[in-house]
């Protein structure tokens, strides 16, 4: 399979072909979903096997100007070339052939007397004559993919402008929820567990983020993001070092 350097530089030829005949390609995303479980049950090598499987998989359900490069770990990248003059039947041919794909992948895998299924989640970008990149079609494609692991995995998403705000907004509330925890923003608050008899038995640490403009801000608006970003760790370990801290704080 073509590698990075080469997708990049059929992802141009594509772009390219595209402005000159004004025929519509489209750029597919695909990423398999809950990869990490098999090479942890099976082992790498196994997951290796069903990469080449899927690979083979790929290749089988392409026309002969389409490309399909591996990106790396269990993405890979399918340039669908020369669907239509008209943009939405070029939607619908991309549609199709994004489906069988998805129905081929999710067909069973036997690795080593291991029944598996395997499905993919996959993210669209159409190829027009708008001036836009190879770069920022993998990257729109790659915003759809994620889409798709959002709603449900095991589905397609077309790319839209749509998406690409709430990535934006994503990364400005990631980047604020960094500063947060590096300014000292988060506040712990305790709320009593009491029992039938009204009795105290234990209490609720309950996180709130103080934020410098919009004031306390509830745990719903934020924590999918630190989940989602990875930051939900650190913010854990603040959360136990505070604990620790108030319960050997003299009174």
């Amino acid at each position: 399979m073509p590698n990075r350097k080469e997708l990049a530089k059929c992802l141009d030829m594509e772009v390219a072909r595209v402005r000159r005949t004004h025929i519509f390609g489209a750029l597919l995303f695909i990423d398999l979903d809950n990869f990490k479980n098999i090479n942890d049950s099976l082992g790498h090598p196994a997951g290796d096997l069903v990469l080449q499987e899927m690979a083979r998989r790929l290749q089988g359900h392409l026309r002969g100007d389409d490309t399909v490069a591996r990106l790396g770990g269990d993405e890979f990248i399918v340039i669908l070339s020369a669907l239509s003059l008209d943009g939405r039947e070029a939607v619908s041919l991309a549609r199709d052939i994004a489906n069988k794909i998805r129905d081929a992948i999710s067909m069973e895998c036997r690795i080593h007397d291991t029944e598996l299924r395997v499905t993919a989640s996959i993210g669209i970008s159409m190829i027009s004559q708008d001036e836009v990149n190879g770069h920022d079609l993998q990257r729109y494609a790659d915003t759809a993919m994620y889409q798709a692991k959002h709603e449900g995995r095991n589905r397609l998403e077309f790319f839209s402008e749509s998406m690409s705000n709430d990535v934006i907004r994503q990364l400005e509330l990631e980047n604020q929820l960094h500063r947060a925890l590096k300014d000292d923003q988060f506040r712990l608050y305790y709320q009593p567990l009491v029992n039938m008899s009204m009795e105290v038995i234990g209490v609720e640490a309950l996180i709130r983020w103080d934020h410098p403009e919009l004031g306390v801000v509830a745990p719903a608006e934020f924590l999918d993001v630190l989940e989602s970003s990875g930051q939900i760790v650190a913010v854990g370990s603040w959360v136990i070092d505070e604990r620790l801290k108030s319960v050997i704080r003299p009174n």
